[in-house]
C-alpha cells in the first residue's frame, strides 16, 4: 500500500516482518525485579498499607486480552489538520550515536523493524533519541513512522521511546520542559492516527502491563483519546487491585477532562476502588533514577484527576464530586508523608463546590431526595457519618500547612456565615435540622482536624489563626439579610457576639492551643455556640449541637 504525505512524496510502508531477519531485542515492559522503586524526593517509597508486594509490582500481561487483527487497521493518518508542535530543548550534543542527517533518514531508521543501529547494548537509548529527534526537527514525519510499523510495532516504539529516556544518563533531555514537548510532540503524532489504530496502540501497551507508557498518554490533545480509551478499557480490571496499574490509569485519564468526564461516570464504583487503590497504596513516584525529578516522569495523574473533577461537567455531578473528594480525602492517612500534589487536587475540588461536598457527606438524605416520602427516598453511597474524609482533609490542607488567609479558610469562612444565616431564617423544623446539620458537620469536622493536627505535632499560631478566620469569626458575627428575610420564627433576631465563657475559651485556646484535656474541644465550641446562640430559641442551637456531638463524639452537648 503507498502512502502520500501532504509534501506529495510517497513510500510504501513495511507492515510485515520479513522472516529470514532478527527480531528486535526484548522491550522492557515490567519493573526491573532487581532494582528498587525509585521514588522523587520527599516521598517515602514504603506504601502506607500492607502489601503483596508479589502482586503489587506485578506487570504481567492482562488475562482474557486479545488486540484486533493487525489486517483490519486502516493506516491512511488522519490529518484533520491537526498541528503537531515541534520537541524544543534537547541537547544533541549528549547523542548516544551519531544523529540522523535528516529527516527522511530518522524516518527510515525508525521505520525498519531490524536496523541494526537498535540492536547494540545503547540500542533502547538510540530509537528513544531518534524519535525526539524527529520530534524536534519535522514532526509532521512522525505519523509515517507509525504508519510504516503498523499499531502493534508503534505501541512497542512507545515502550521503547519511555524506556530509552529512563536508561538516558545524559544530559539529552536538560530539563522538564525538553521531555514534556517531546512527550507531546509525540503524542499529538499519535493523535492524527486513525481511531482504530490508536484504539491497538493502547490495548497493547496495557495488556503488556506497560505502566510507564501511560506517562507519554498523558500529553496529547483530545485527538488522542482512541488511544486512551483502548489503554483504559483493557487496564481496567487489573487497576482494581494493582496499585501501579491504578495510577497509570490516572495518568492516562490526566490526558483528557471528557475521559474524566466518561469514565468517572460509566465505571461508578470501579473508579472509586481504582481511585483509593492508587492513591492509598502507593504515594507519587518515578521509576526513572535519572529523571526522578522531573514532573513529567511522576506518576501522579490519579491527584491530577481529583483536581480535574472541578470542572467535572457529567451526569450525577454533585454526588460524583463528593464521592471523588470523600474517597480521595480518606487516603490522607495512608500516605505516610505530605502528599502536596494530592492536598493541591483536593482544594481545586473542594473550591469548586464546597456547599454540596459538604451536604452529600453530612446527610443520610440524598439532597435530590429532599422532599420526597421517606419510602421514596434512596441510600447517599457519598455519605461519611464521622465527618472523616474532610476532617483529615483540613487538618492536611489546612492546619498542618497553614495559611490564615488561604482559599479554603475563606471559602469555609463564607460557607460558616451562609449556613448560619439560613438556619437562623429556618421556618421549619425540617429545615432548621437540616441546615444546621449541615453547619455542625463543618464545624465538627474543622474541630477533629485541628485535633489531628496538634495531636501531630503540629500546632502553631498560623493554625489557630485559620480555625479563628474559618469557623468563629463567621459565628461571631451578625447574621443580617437570610435570618430578617425568611420570616421566621428567628425573624428580626441577630446572634449575639461571642462573650462571657466563649470568650474565655477562645482566649485560652488561642494562647495555648489544646492541651490534654478530655473533651477539650467539645468545651471550646460548646461554649462558643451558647455564647453565639444567646437570646435565639434553644432548637436552633441544639440543631447544630446534635451533629456536632455525632462528630466529635460527645453526648452532652445542650
Amino acid at each position: 500500500m503507498t502512502v502520500t504525505r501532504s509534501t506529495g512524496t510517497s513510500y510504501t510502508p513495511a507492515l510485515s516482518k520479513p522472516e529470514a531477519k532478527p527480531a528486535l531485542p526484548q522491550r522492557q515492559t515490567e519493573l526491573p525485579k532487581a532494582a528498587p522503586l525509585q521514588v522523587a524526593d520527599g516521598f517515602d517509597q514504603t506504601p502506607a498499607r500492607r502489601l503483596d508486594l508479589g502482586a503489587t509490582f506485578s506487570t504481567a500481561p492482562l488475562a482474557a486480552q486479545s488486540l484486533a487483527s493487525q489486517e483490519n487497521v486502516s493506516l491512511a493518518p488522519a490529518g484533520g489538520g491537526t498541528a503537531i508542535p515541534p520537541a524544543t530543548g534537547v541537547d544533541e550534543s549528549f547523542y548516544a550515536g551519531i544523529p540522523p542527517e535528516s529527516p527522511e533518514q530518522a524516518v527510515e531508521w525508525l521505520s525498519d523493524l531490524n536496523n541494526p543501529r537498535y540492536q547494540s547494548i545503547d540500542g533502547q537509548q538510540l530509537r528513544s533519541q531518534d524519535l525526539a529527534w524527529l520530534a524536534a526537527n519535522d514532526p509532521e514525519m512522525l505519523p509515517e513512522v507509525f504508519n510504516a510499523l503498523g499499531p502493534q510495532e508503534t505501541s512497542q516504539l512507545i515502550a521503547d521511546t519511555v524506556n530509552g529516556t529512563f536508561n538516558d544518563n545524559s544530559q539529552f533531555f536538560p530539563d522538564d520542559a525538553a521531555l514534556q514537548s517531546t512527550f507531546n510532540s509525540i503524542a499529538t503524532a499519535l493523535g492524527t492516527m486513525p481511531a482504530d489504530f490508536q484504539t491497538q496502540v493502547g490495548t497493547q501497551l496495557a495488556s503488556e502491563g506497560n505502566t510507564d507508557a501511560s506517562l507519554l498518554l498523558r500529553h496529547g490533545g483530545p485527538e488522542l483519546d482512541a488511544a486512551r480509551r483502548g489503554y483504559l478499557d483493557t487496564a481496567r480490571e487489573q487497576a482494581k487491585t494493582d496499585p501501579l496499574m491504578a495510577r497509570a490509569v490516572g495518568n492516562v485519564m490526566a490526558g483528557s477532562q471528557a475521559l474524566v468526564d466518561e469514565y468517572v461516570q460509566s465505571w461508578g464504583d470501579d473508579f472509586l476502588t481504582i481511585l483509593d487503590k492508587g492513591l492509598g497504596d502507593i504515594q507519587p513516584h518515578s521509576r526513572d533514577s535519572f529523571h526522578s525529578g522531573f514532573p513529567s516522569m511522576q506518576h501522579d495523574g490519579l491527584e491530577q484527576v481529583v483536581g480535574m473533577m472541578a470542572n467535572y461537567s457529567g451526569p450525577d455531578a454533585e454526588l460524583h464530586k463528593a464521592q471523588v473528594f470523600g474517597t480521595a480525602a480518606n487516603t490522607l492517612d495512608e500516605q505516610g508523608n505530605d502528599n502536596e500534589s494530592l492536598r493541591n487536587g483536593l482544594d481545586q475540588l473542594f473550591l469548586s463546590d464546597s456547599r454540596s461536598i459538604v451536604e452529600w457527606l453530612s446527610d443520610g438524605t440524598r439532597p435530590d431526595d429532599v422532599g420526597l416520602p421517606a419510602a421514596q427516598r434512596r441510600e447517599n453511597p457519598a455519605m461519611d457519618p464521622k465527618g472523616e474524609a474532610l476532617s483529615l482533609y483540613f487538618q492536611e490542607s489546612v492546619f498542618e500547612n497553614p495559611d490564615p488567609n488561604g482559599a479554603v479558610v475563606n471559602e469555609v469562612n463564607t460557607l460558616v456565615g451562609e449556613l448560619k444565616g439560613e438556619l437562623l431564617g429556618a421556618s421549619t423544623e425540617t429545615e432548621r435540622n437540616r441546615v444546621g446539620g449541615f453547619l455542625g458537620y463543618l464545624i465538627g469536622t474543622a474541630a477533629l482536624g485541628y485535633e489531628g493536627a496538634h495531636e501531630a505535632n503540629q500546632d502553631s499560631q498560623e493554625a489557630r489563626a485559620a480555625l479563628v478566620n474559618m469557623i468563629f469569626k463567621p459565628l461571631e458575627g451578625k447574621a443580617k439579610g437570610a435570618a430578617t428575610a425568611a420570616g421566621g420564627p428567628a425573624a428580626g433576631l441577630l446572634a449575639g457576639e461571642i462573650v462571657g465563657a466563649g470568650t474565655d475559651a477562645l482566649v485560652d485556646f488561642l494562647n495555648s492551643g489544646l492541651r490534654d484535656e478530655q473533651n477539650r474541644m467539645g468545651t471550646l465550641f460548646s461554649d462558643v455556640l451558647t455564647s453565639v446562640f444567646s437570646g435565639i430559641p434553644v432548637e436552633y442551637q441544639s440543631a447544630v449541637n446534635g451533629m456536632l456531638g455525632r462528630i466529635l463524639g460527645l453526648d452532652d452537648l445542650p
